[in-house]
């Protein structure tokens, strides 16, 4: 097993936050609880459950999907990208409807908005990044959906990082055009893998990405262990 002090997550979240990766052997709860009782937040992050008598809460599993097609994929959806033509605002909503399954939401145990915290550096770090686009489907001039692709050039893949439809237009297939859309994108830069991650609660997202071709690469499981 190895752990961690996460010097990012401990800066912005005020206090301290540890990760610890179980690989093939389990260690004992004592063990765990010792590790955990350096930090206020451990993470716990296993290829597979951790025991049934361990009294630890899973707060998500981890999913990650990947695609792989052909580079000259020939699509005519149209590329949109966000702009400050664009409400800002409209954007971060979006941003936070994103991470509705998120662990960062549905711990309890968070009290200072760290959730919202993660969310908007997410988004904002998407917007200056030039390896990542932010793309967008509008109905009528309004933001109906967006996603972030993060070009990964250097490793032949792009990755998908947040993605939501505006209530007010989902099952209108809004999302297999975001999809589409990072594909193309995918494509003209000369790549043809994109990876995503979700969580297993999350079964629109589930449904979506399964329907839009991709397959399981990989399960994660994940604790947290507050002190």
């Amino acid at each position: 097993m190895k752990v961690q002090k996460l010097v990012w997550d401990t800066t912005q979240f005020g206090y301290e936050v540890g990760k610890l990766i179980v690989d093939n052997e389990f260690p004992s709860f004592d063990e765990i609880r010792n590790i955990a009782m350096q930090f206020k937040l451990l993470y716990v992050f296993t290829n597979s459950k951790l025991p049934e008598q361990f009294p630890l809460k899973l707060v998500d599993t981890k999913v990650v999907f990947e695609k792989n097609f052909s580079n000259d994929i020939n699509t005519s959806v149209m590329i949109e990208e966000y702009n400050s033509s664009f409400s800002y605002d409209d954007l971060l909503q979006l941003a936070f409807l994103s991470g509705q399954y998120s662990r960062f939401r549905t711990d309890k145990m968070f009290k200072n908005n760290e959730f919202e915290l993660l969310y908007k550096l997410w988004i904002d770090k998407s917007l200056r990044d030039e390896k990542i686009k932010v793309l967008i489907k509008t109905i009528q001039g309004i933001l109906g959906g967006f996603v972030t692709l993060e070009l990964n050039e250097d490793q032949k893949f792009a990755q998908i990082g947040l993605i939501a439809v505006n209530e007010k237009y989902q099952g209108n297939g809004i999302a297999s055009v975001l999809l589409k859309m990072c594909q193309k994108v995918t494509s003209q830069h000369g790549m043809s893998k994109i990876i995503v991650a979700t969580q297993y609660a999350n079964s629109p997202a589930m449904s979506l990405y399964i329907k839009n071709g991709f397959s399981i690469s990989n399960k994660t499981y994940i604790y947290h262990i507050w002190s």
